[in-house]
């Protein structure tokens, strides 16, 4: 989180060096709701106030700059200005993401450890 998070403009760089330094710097809508739900399950589990920041640092950037209120869903990248880039995505990414993002924190923290 602390290398791939950019502290000055948010969103989570795509790609990192080694050495940690941001490599692919295009912001990538996947890895911003796997840190929605990933956040919210340590804060269920663990209740580390650190975790709710992430989750609600992660939110306010996505809300910000993520979705695509004009004509639905969320942008699948960003530059590095943050605007959107269809560099590697032409059209809408699939729901999958977005939709876990959304489901995630609304489960029982142990559900995921049930094996159902």
């Amino acid at each position: 989180m602390a290398d791939g998070w950019d502290a000055e403009v948010g969103g989570f760089h795509y790609t990192l060096a080694w050495d940690g330094a941001p490599y692919i710097r295009d912001r990538f809508w996947s890895p911003c709701c796997e840190g929605i739900g990933g956040a919210a399950f340590l804060n269920a589990i663990d209740g580390d106030p650190i975790y709710e920041l992430w989750y609600r640092r992660i939110w306010g950037f996505v809300a910000a700059h993520m979705i695509d209120r004009a004509h639905g869903g969320w942008y699948p990248q960003l530059d590095d200005r943050l605007q959107p880039s269809s560099e590697l995505f032409v059209s809408k990414p699939d729901i999958y993401h977005a939709l876990q993002a959304c489901l995630a924190p609304r489960c029982p923290p142990r559900a995921a450890s049930r094996g159902n």
